[in-house]
């Protein structure tokens, strides 16, 4: 059924689920969260469990599955394309249900489809694909209950653990529009978590990873707690920073060990750029020491010296407003550290 071959069918299963999800709720006046009718939550908890151990028991039929030129496919071919149906469905599901106007009744039914659409965003089917990114936003963007936050964190958690770098790459992805949705009912134990997610990505064997980690951790220093903790996380950024990488490797040197430099020295440079994105129209005690800092990475390997060099094409345009006038953020830089930007910016008459 639900991971039937004609889309017909299946879009007739989405309205079914749609309602079997919703169930028969109490009639909520808030304020707090809306009261569920226990009777329904238990059946309608369970055919969810038994929708998600079917999508995890197709995926790994369908590993190792190619396509088959002949009318006759292969078991892990069926299952490949059973498995895509199913997830097909249920993002159709999520669209549905979170644009109905009574998102928040489904908001326990969304968690554990949460790790279903992040996999698929990257599937190489096109339309899955564009279901699994429209699902995504959605989810990311959904008002979960405080209850249910670390649920959703103990699914990332899981996702990180995942060899697939696509599968990594959707967790900053996630976070980016997650965290300050969420912001005023994350408390700390969930800072923290969310923070052991992802520091550890910045030092992903992929780039596309770091990168978009680097763009996550921008929201999660903003939006939180966290800004206080901005100098701590500029510290230890540096000290991966000035990891020694040369930008071509010794022919004595290991590529594997090379390649492990390498990722140190491009996760603390990230870092150090997504600190110095945290503050867009000020001037912090830290940041006049990071951009000297900073400079001096513009002759990295290109993977590095790109990213430092539009950080400061960044700063430029937004703390050009007040680099005289009003907050006059050039007082607070020295001669070095000015000339340090006019290089990088190629601004000497503006900065000056």
């Amino acid at each position: 059924g639900i991971n039937a071959e004609y889309m017909g069918v299946r879009n007739e299963l989405v309205k079914c689920l749609f309602f079997i999800f919703r169930g028969k709720r109490k009639r909520w006046t808030g304020p707090g969260e809306p009261q569920y009718d226990i009777a329904a939550s238990a059946p309608v908890m369970g055919l969810l469990r038994d929708l998600v151990a079917k999508e995890g028991t197709l995926r790994a039929a369908a590993k190792g599955a190619e396509p088959q030129d002949d009318e006759k496919e292969s078991p892990e071919s069926q299952a490949s394309s059973a498995h895509k149906n199913l997830v097909e469905t249920l993002c159709m599901m999520v669209s549905t249900c979170l644009g109905s106007g009574n998102a928040i009744f489904f908001s326990r039914v969304m968690v554990d489809i949460i790790p279903i659409a992040l996999r698929a965003r990257r599937h190489a089917d096109k339309t899955l694909k564009g279901y699994s990114k429209v699902a995504t936003e959605l989810l990311a963007w959904m008002d979960y209950k405080t209850s249910e936050l670390p649920l959703v964190l103990d699914h990332l958690e899981a996702l990180m653990k995942e060899e697939n770098w696509h599968h990594r790459e959707s967790i900053p992805v996630f976070l980016e529009i997650f965290v300050p949705r969420n912001v005023y009912k994350l408390g700390d134990p969930e800072l923290v978590r969310i923070s052991r997610i992802l520091l550890p990505l910045f030092q992903d064997p992929q780039c596309e990873v770091r990168e978009l980690t680097a763009q996550a951790f921008v929201p999660f220093i903003m939006r939180t707690k966290r800004i206080g903790m901005t100098e701590k996380y500029v510290a230890n950024f540096r000290k991966l920073a000035k990891r020694k990488c040369p930008k071509t490797k010794p022919a004595n040197m290991a590529q594997a060990k090379y390649d492990v430099k390498l990722r140190k020295r491009h996760a603390g440079v990230l870092g150090l750029c997504a600190c110095l994105r945290t503050a867009p129209y000020s001037v912090p005690d830290w940041m006049p020491e990071t951009v000297l800092y900073l400079s001096s990475h513009a002759q990295d390997r290109i993977v590095i010296s790109t990213g430092v060099k539009n950080t400061f094409a960044e700063f430029k345009r937004t703390h050009k407003d007040e680099w005289e006038e009003g907050s006059n953020h050039k007082a607070k830089f020295s001669a070095e550290q000015i000339s340090a930007i006019e290089d990088m910016t190629g601004a000497a008459s503006h900065y000056c």
